[in-house]
């Protein structure tokens, strides 16, 4: 379109005798689409007036490659990768529009994605791919306008970097050019505890404040969300010791978990006496997540022994034996002397303290259970010692308590009661009156507890002619409870002299104690 005026005697000849124009070297189509000679023409004298005009146009050949530029876009394009919680459909994503220009002015400019790898993001390699429709580009190029569209999902977890070789073609040459796409991180990926995380965890009671437990830790595929993760306490549950009984956030229980950092630490001193053990329910979020990760942490509490055993109820048992079990070769049990620790972990141990007379002490105790027996072939006689006092230690194995066992021996009726004297000869007026005493019966029993009961067996009279008699009537009797032994007159018309001469009585006592075990003697 731009006329320039040169000579061209360099270019083009005319042949003197013929007249045919000849082009002396290469023209470019380029530079100048067309000549346009004057031709002379003259017989030796005269010129042809006007000269001949002759148009040479030059038609354009396939010669030169052509360019291809990115615009403004440049040689790195930043995109945004597709948000996976967005909940939307894949739309296409313009990335850049080529520019491309071609000095050959017939020139038919098509556009190809040549090339293509991208770069994953757990291992940093480069994969590439030809396309095709087996295994379909995220990117595809217009061939004829040159707009560069992202047409699949677009995840910087799975790929931070897709390089495009783009090329632009006239037939003949090709030009092509590289773009590095970057994805930009969404956060639209939920935290993960790391694979292997603890879910046990110990630590001793009277733990100073606001010691460590353990160190929780999570990954986040978001790149941007790294660093923001933040941690809480869902639920913490304790576990009362021996009941198993369940306290859901025990106030006067401060576990917590550090929300910049994952660490779980206790914030007042734990006691297992108290808790035994705790499940922390833990979340960790990207401030995003629909629902954050969530991860159970069994907290055990080591016990200490911090605590001295004592017995229960109180540090005084009473036991009672009765005399006669003695003899047997095997021990009797006697009772417990029950003793407890509230360290969880005591192991509780029992000894009688020495007394003098160890050999001759009816008492020994099992070493683990506190119980309390009486020795094997163990003799026991409650008229020689009706009480023994022992002191039983209780040792945790680092403290220790006493208690005070009292052992009370029980009467047996192993004794029959005995009158002083076997026979009395007594007098008595024939003219007595009813209820005169004629005797106080008194007899011994070695059994302090017997209860002695009199009675007349029988009472044998002899008349004045030398008959023995037994009257239909008792002469005597007992005065009241058989207890009081008083003898006393009850009929006193049977005290006729004239017709009786003497009364014989024969007079028991019966021992019953407790047991209702009796003998008795006359």
């Amino acid at each position: 379109t731009t006329t320039t005026t040169t000579t061209c005697a360099d270019l083009f000849a005319v042949d003197a005798a013929t007249g045919a124009v000849a082009v002396l070297g290469p023209v470019d189509r380029e530079v100048f689409e067309q000549f346009v000679l004057v031709v002379n023409a003259s017989d030796g004298q005269f010129w042809a007036v006007p000269g001949a005009t002759v148009t040479v146009v030059v038609e354009d050949v396939n010669d030169h490659r052509p360019t291809l530029s990115s615009g403004s876009a440049g040689s790195v394009v930043v995109l945004t990768e597709y948000d996976g919680l967005s909940g939307q459909a894949v739309q296409p994503q313009a990335v850049l529009n080529l520019t491309a220009t071609d000095a050959d002015v017939s020139a038919q400019l098509t556009f190809a994605l040549a090339q293509y790898r991208a770069q994953n993001t757990s291992t940093g390699r480069w994969s590439g791919g030809s396309g095709g429709s087996g295994n379909p580009l995220p990117f595809v190029v217009d061939v004829f306008s040159g707009e560069v569209q992202a047409v699949a999902l677009l995840d910087r977890e799975q790929f931070v970097n897709h390089e495009l070789v783009l090329a632009v073609s006239d037939g003949a040459f090709q030009t092509n050019l590289t773009v590095l796409v970057t994805l930009l991180d969404v956060n639209d990926n939920p935290p993960e505890f790391v694979p292997g995380s603890p879910t046990t965890a110990q630590i001793q009671e009277n733990n100073p404040v606001g010691a460590q437990v353990v160190q929780l830790s999570a990954l986040d595929a978001d790149t941007s969300s790294q660093g923001h993760l933040v941690w809480s306490l869902v639920e913490l549950i304790s576990i009362r010791p021996g009941t198993g009984g369940a306290v859901v956030n025990a106030v006067d229980v401060n576990v917590s978990v550090e929300a910049g950092t994952g660490a779980v630490r206790v914030g007042s001193v734990l006691d297992a006496e108290q808790y035994v053990r705790h499940f922390l329910t833990v979340s960790v979020s990207d401030g995003r997540s629909v629902s954050p990760a969530a991860h159970i942490l069994k907290l055990g509490v080591l016990d200490q022994n911090d605590n001295e055993p004592a017995f229960v109820p109180s540090n005084r048992f009473a036991f009672a034996v009765a005399e006669d079990v003695s003899g047997r070769e095997a021990p009797r049990s006697l009772g417990v002397a029950l003793c407890e620790d509230a360290d969880v972990t005591a192991q509780l141990t029992y000894s009688m303290v020495d007394p003098a007379n160890w050999d001759t002490t009816p008492v020994t105790v099992n070493h683990t259970t506190g119980e309390i027996f009486l020795r094997a072939n163990t003799t026991l006689d409650r008229e020689q010692a009706d009480h023994y006092t022992l002191e039983l230690i209780c040792s945790d194995g680092v403290n220790s308590v006493e208690a005070q066992i009292n052992l009370t021996v029980l009467d047996a009726n192993d004794h029959p009661p005995r009158f002083a004297q076997r026979r009395l000869d007594l007098t008595l007026p024939e003219n007595a009156t009813q209820g005169t005493l004629l005797l106080q019966a008194q007899a011994q029993d070695g059994d302090p507890t017997a209860v002695l009961r009199y009675s007349i067996v029988s009472i044998l009279t002899r008349s004045v002619s030398g008959a023995s008699l037994v009257l239909p009537q008792p002469v005597f009797g007992v005065e009241g409870p058989a207890e009081t032994g008083r003898i006393v007159v009850r009929d006193p018309a049977l005290l006729d002299r004239e017709l009786y001469l003497q009364h014989e009585l024969l007079v028991a006592v019966t021992d019953e104690p407790a047991d209702n075990s009796s003998s008795s003697s006359s």
